[in-house]
């Protein structure tokens, strides 16, 4: 996967308070063939549940049995981790204890 360091960093800016919201969701554009990098784009959503104490995967093709997905997942969690600890160090919320779910999203079918 391939990041925007400096939209991301701008994102988690001490001045957006996310330290003080429920629910911060990040679309993912994922290519899923780097040969054909216009033709086989797929989104998705990584949810960072602070309410309920929990990072989210919602995407209408895959779930976490998807070894792809899950490997996407889990690096963009260690990454929310990190800029969470260098921007929110002093928050009480602290993500370290966060799992990982699937959440059931209706699924597309791509078959004519």
């Amino acid at each position: 996967m391939e990041w925007n360091t400096q939209e991301l960093n701008g994102r988690f800016n001490k001045s957006n308070h996310l330290d003080r919201k429920d629910m911060i969701m990040f679309p993912i554009l994922e290519n899923l063939n780097p040969t054909k990098k216009k033709t086989s784009n797929h989104y998705w959503v990584f949810n960072l549940n602070i309410r309920d104490r929990i990072f989210e995967v919602l995407d209408s093709w895959r779930t976490l049995d998807d070894v792809d997905l899950d490997i996407n997942a889990r690096k963009i969690a260690a990454t929310i981790r990190t800029m969470w600890d260098h921007h929110y160090h002093k928050s009480h919320i602290v993500l370290d204890d966060f799992s990982l779910v699937n959440i059931d999203v209706p699924k597309q079918n791509n078959e004519n």
